[in-house]
């Protein structure tokens, strides 16, 4: 099955927390600047085709930044690759196979 959750976008700065928020899923800054995330085991291109198919956003489907490409966290905020890298190692939620990379796939979480 395929999800998506439409969101404000929020830096993960704006929120506050006791424990860092665990990494949930694949997220993408569309055009109009609205996050959208697919649950595991979607991948990046997979919420990318599904924008730009089914919700028929104009290509590219993002809003042209670099950090376009990004994952959902559990407190509902919007962390970059880099960023999410932090959470997921911290919560050891990355796979024995994950990338040496200082950015975060998808493929390194599932």
């Amino acid at each position: 099955m395929f999800g998506i959750q439409v969101l404000e976008n929020k830096p993960h700065e704006s929120y506050s927390w006791t424990e860092p928020p665990k990494v949930l899923a694949v997220a993408v800054i569309g055009y109009d600047l609205l996050v959208y995330s697919a649950p595991p085991p979607n991948r990046h291109h997979d919420l990318l085709l599904y924008m730009g198919t089914c919700l028929q956003h104009p290509w590219p489907v993002g809003s042209g930044s670099i950090d376009d490409d990004g994952f959902l966290l559990s407190n509902g905020a919007y962390a970059t690759r880099e960023q999410a890298k932090v959470f997921a190692a911290y919560h050891g939620q990355l796979l024995p196979t994950a990338s040496e990379s200082p950015s975060l796939f998808s493929e390194d979480l599932w």
